[in-house]
């Protein structure tokens, strides 16, 4: 089965915003890859036998989900928190993970 993946309040929340960014700007398509794009990776994450990029300054490793979302997450012995998805278009001053 694998580590258990839990959602922060932050992470849904700009899940959400992705989602609604999406959803307003292209259509359905670019949506329903970038869910599965997610979920793919979500299941990689969640075998335990890959581990993504790992930034030490932040206490968090974090994967491509497409060419402009990042997902953060926290590796802990059982579980996973997703922290944060992140527009790779922003700005990365406002980038408080």
């Amino acid at each position: 089965m694998g580590l258990e993946i839990r959602w922060t309040e932050r992470a849904i929340e700009s899940y959400n915003q992705v989602l609604a960014y999406l959803n307003e700007n292209w259509p359905p398509s670019v949506t329903e890859k970038f869910i599965q794009n997610l979920k793919e990776k979500l299941e990689l994450i969640q075998k335990g036998n890959v581990q993504f990029r790992y930034s030490p300054k932040l206490s968090v490793h974090q994967v491509l989900i497409t060419k402009h979302n990042l997902l953060f997450y926290r590796v802990y012995p059982k579980r996973i928190d997703l922290v944060l998805f992140w527009d790779t278009r922003q700005n990365p001053v406002k980038k408080k993970v």
